[in-house]
């Protein structure tokens, strides 16, 4: 999970360890891509606004290594993600999205979608 906000950061690893789930993080696009680089990683959660490399250009580089792995965006809200999406991000690369506040629930329906069921 990319996340530069602590308190964000901080929910979500709960949420991540009420599923059992492992969780790698990091704070900006440079540790995520460092970390990335290092790590066999299943899925990313990647947030948008980064210090640094935003999760976008992160994501692009990622994605030049490992073009399979599923990279999931964090979207302030559906207002951001249609800006986003209305007309498309060229060359973006994030295969889903989640607007926050992200619950157990999005979490899971993401999994689901990539990966066998999780309950």
């Amino acid at each position: 999970m990319i996340e530069d906000n602590v308190i964000n950061r901080e929910v979500r690893l709960t949420m991540f360890e009420s599923l059992s789930l492992d969780i790698a993080i990091a704070a900006t696009g440079e540790e995520a891509l460092q970390c990335s680089a290092q790590t066999q990683n299943d899925i990313i959660f990647m947030g948008i606004h980064l210090p640094g490399i935003d999760g976008l250009e992160t994501s692009q580089y990622i994605k030049q290594y490992a073009p399979n792995l599923p990279i999931i965006g964090f979207f302030v809200d559906t207002f951001e993600l249609e800006l986003f999406l209305n007309p498309p991000s060229e060359g973006h690369t994030l295969d889903d999205y989640l607007t926050k506040p992200v619950d157990n629930h999005k979490i899971i329906n993401v999994f689901n979608r990539y990966f066998c069921a999780l309950n």
